[in-house]
């Protein structure tokens, strides 16, 4: 009795066809899509590498304005680097992102100690 492939698809009942069939094309859109994103992360790498040091020279100078538009030029829209100033610069950033996160969590955790009754702290 030989155990290959082809004996066991001669065996199986048709949901079980079915589901070989669904996982076999599974199986292919994940390998689509596991080298479809390598391929965007190893273009977005190389891209941040491009516009890293670019970026850095002027936030190091003060050159914010002049950062922003580098950070907004079409050829640096895959680069995630590019992306920060431009996060940076909205209205909202501290809204969204506060600068010192530790701080402001210690202070949420106080102004909830502090609404406490003290008779809850005890038990």
């Amino acid at each position: 009795m030989e155990f290959g492939l082809v004996q066991m698809w001669n065996q199986m009942g048709a949901v079980a066809k079915g589901v070989a069939i669904l996982l076999f094309f599974l199986s292919i859109v994940t390998l689509y899509l596991f080298i479809e994103r390598q391929l965007v992360y190893a273009k977005a790498r190389n891209k941040s590498k491009k516009v890293a040091p670019m970026l850095a020279g002027m936030l190091k100078k003060g050159q914010i304005q002049e950062a922003l538009k580098l950070a907004s030029k079409k050829e640096n829209n895959g680069s995630h680097l590019a992306r920060l100033p431009l996060l940076r610069s909205r209205s909202s950033w501290k809204e969204k992102m506060p600068i010192s996160p530790l701080k402001s969590r210690l202070e949420q955790h106080r102004e909830v100690a502090t609404e406490l009754p003290r008779s809850s702290l005890r038990n």
